[in-house]
């Protein structure tokens, strides 16, 4: 086989496989809101957007109360401003009719694989993060949201979650049939080309 054509056979697999590839946080669109009394309103003014870089948290709610920092797989939540004495959020416990009181982060663009997990890596300074009540439980996620409820939780002077997301790629368009029967015709004409031993 010529070098020109594994060349051609090679960027055309590279452009295949490149549709595999994971597309985290990193460079895209999110949405970020403190959402209550529920999860339909925003508890701290508009909602925020913002492109995910290496440099500084991404959102800060309440005045700096907490900020949330992203990379291409991590979610760093930090109550910077917390009172020393420990916050308590208004939840079901201690304010009634409270659904929701916490992070909402969303793929406004579509533009980031379909969120398949999200776990905690670490927890630092908050009481009872596990919840109150395991019919509202603090982590959920679909394919494009995740939201972490703080309703009945204390959070403490610097205290931290840190949160690892996995996301499985999404699958891209479908190739038309023209595209597939050329391809189909190049790989023919590479197997013409071998030379015979």
């Amino acid at each position: 086989m010529s070098y020109k054509l594994k060349s051609i056979l090679a960027l055309a697999l590279g452009l295949g496989f490149a549709s595999l590839a994971q597309a985290g946080f990193m460079g895209n669109v999110v949405q970020g809101a403190q959402m209550a009394p529920n999860i339909t309103t925003s508890d701290d003014g508009p909602l925020q957007s913002a492109t995910v870089t290496a440099a500084g948290p991404e959102f800060s709610f309440y005045t700096g109360f907490y900020t949330v920092d992203l990379t291409d797989t991590v979610v760093t939540i930090l109550t910077t401003g917390a009172d020393p004495a420990g916050s308590l959020w208004d939840g079901p416990g201690s304010t009634p009719g409270v659904t929701f009181n916490g992070l909402r982060l969303f793929d406004i663009n579509s533009t980031i694989d379909t969120i398949s997990a999200v776990s905690i890596a670490s927890i630092f300074h908050w009481n009872d993060f596990a919840g109150t009540n395991p019919a509202n439980p603090v982590i959920t996620f679909d394919a494009n949201h995740i939201w972490v409820n703080f309703m009945d939780l204390t959070a403490y002077d610097d205290s931290s979650l840190i949160l690892n997301v996995t996301f499985t790629p999404t699958a891209g368009p479908l190739p038309e049939p023209a595209t597939l029967a050329l391809l189909g015709l190049g790989l023919v004409g590479l197997g013409l080309t071998r030379r015979k031993p």
